[in-house]
């Protein structure tokens, strides 16, 4: 039985053809896309059977945005305040703030703070998101209360544990068992919406020793990692200093990197390092916004591309609207290069769709990011009605420059409406914001007075 049919709209498949369809209509059955073709045909064919119509009106009706790497902890930073002396390096911002936050997040904002994200990501149009936590004070099923928030707004998400040397030996041991019990939890339960990476900081703060036990522990269940790579120079150097090799060399020896691991960041690399990235088939995810926030430098996008790595896109915790995301990434390349159109639209929405997609599809059971018969329905409209023709040669100058006025009308997440005209339909949003506002006044006073 057809559940639900989404009509009147461009739709953009973002398929291997690219086809976009004028006055097009997408069917959902039990949270797959069944039928894509003309609205006057996919109505007479279903009309009996659909329990819902949503009309586009004229917008476009596209994949939903995939975040390829994110900080769902991160919301309660938003307005903290800046305590003393404010930072001058990268160093200095994680041991000043994200370093002090995370130590301060107990099991309420862990829960809080995934929730008020989530419902930020269904607004902006992202339906995936590939997060990495960590919350040292409260370890031990921090990822399964996130996977009970995301699972109320009914966002997809694949989770991981952030594994660090930095709060000593026992804190590490915890990160690692905290991902083997959420990579054990989503083998046994086989939710569409939750999946598991094995997460790990970063280079400079993980000796080889942790790395050891991370790799053995992981090698049973062959999930890959998610870590920071070459983010800040700090990295970089601690590695040749410490082992006498690129951190890239370092982590290719170690076992980390491999085809399904996400390497964030990855800024500051020399030829060889792209070479074992290349080699490795290791998924890259680059962080504009985030990297230009923290001063850390500009990843070598435009050489990936040119050697065959294919970048995927991120926010590293600065929000999760994606088409700011990829906006920025096109900016930064060419002023970077202080050449215009060294990188184009098309390359940087490559990041955001195609490439995004076949890294999010490692880790759920269905594909995501196109729109094609058995992928899975996670589908956003647009309100956004081309006034020029669109095409799929100028499809992504379309998405890039519409984007500055566009604004997401309805998400849908696995065939369930998470938001419609707008509007959350999940849960009460005022409710959450008014328990966020209350907890991160409660953070920030443990933060700076040490006390709630």
């Amino acid at each position: 039985m057809c559940k639900l049919i989404l009509i009147n709209g461009t739709v953009i498949t973002l398929d291997e053809n690219n086809r976009i369809i004028e006055d097009g209509a997408v069917l959902i059955e039990e949270g797959k896309i069944v039928k894509i073709g003309l609205s006057s045909d996919l109505l007479v064919k279903c009309k009996k059977d659909v329990v819902e119509i949503i009309d586009a009106d004229g917008g476009i009706i596209l994949p939903g945005f995939i975040n390829a790497h994110s900080h769902l902890y991160s919301a309660f930073a938003r307005g903290m305040p800046l305590v003393g002396e404010l930072p001058t390096n990268f160093l200095e911002i994680l041991q000043e703030i994200w370093w002090k936050l995370d130590l301060a997040l107990n099991e309420d904002d862990v829960y809080y703070s995934a929730l008020i994200s989530a419902v930020d990501a269904v607004k902006a149009g992202t339906t995936t998101i590939i997060d990495h936590h960590a919350s040292p004070n409260f370890c031990m099923n921090s990822l399964k209360i996130i996977s009970e928030a995301l699972s109320k707004i009914g966002l997809r998400g694949c989770l991981s544990y952030e594994v660090s040397d930095r709060n000593g030996k026992d804190s590490a041991l915890e990160g690692i068992d905290e991902n083997i019990r959420h990579i054990e939890w989503c083998n046994n339960n086989k939710n569409p919406l939750i999946s598991a990476s094995f997460g790990l900081h970063a280079s400079f703060t993980l000796s080889d020793d942790t790395l050891k036990l991370c790799t053995e522990k992981e090698r049973k269940f062959k999930t890959g990692f998610h870590i920071h790579l070459a983010e800040g120079k700090i990295d970089v150097n601690d590695s040749k200093k410490k082992y006498g090799k690129s951190v890239v060399s370092r982590l290719k020896e170690r076992g980390i990197l491999s085809e399904k691991t996400i390497a964030a960041h990855c800024i500051h690399l020399n030829e060889n390092d792209l070479n074992i990235l290349y080699s490795t088939k290791t998924n890259v995810v680059h962080n504009p916004r985030s990297n230009m926030n923290n001063a850390v430098g500009v990843a070598p996008i435009i050489e990936m591309f040119d050697m065959g790595i294919r970048p995927g896109l991120g926010t590293d915790g600065m929000g999760m609207d994606m088409t700011k995301e990829v906006y920025t990434s096109w900016l930064l390349q060419n002023h970077r290069k202080v050449k215009p159109f060294s990188f184009s639209p098309d390359e940087a929405y490559q990041m955001l769709t195609y490439n995004n997609a076949k890294i999010a599809s490692k880790y759920f059971p269905l594909k995501l990011g196109s729109m094609e018969v058995g992928n899975a329905a996670d589908i956003i409209i647009l309100d956004y009605k081309p006034t020029t023709p669109i095409n799929s040669n100028n499809l992504f100058s379309h998405l890039l420059f519409g984007s500055e006025t566009a604004s997401v009308k309805d998400t849908i997440i696995n065939g369930k409406i998470v938001m419609r005209d707008a509007k959350i339909t999940t849960i009460n949003e005022l409710e959450v914001i008014k328990k966020t506002k209350n907890l991160a006044s409660k953070l920030w006073k443990r933060l700076y007075l040490g006390k709630d």
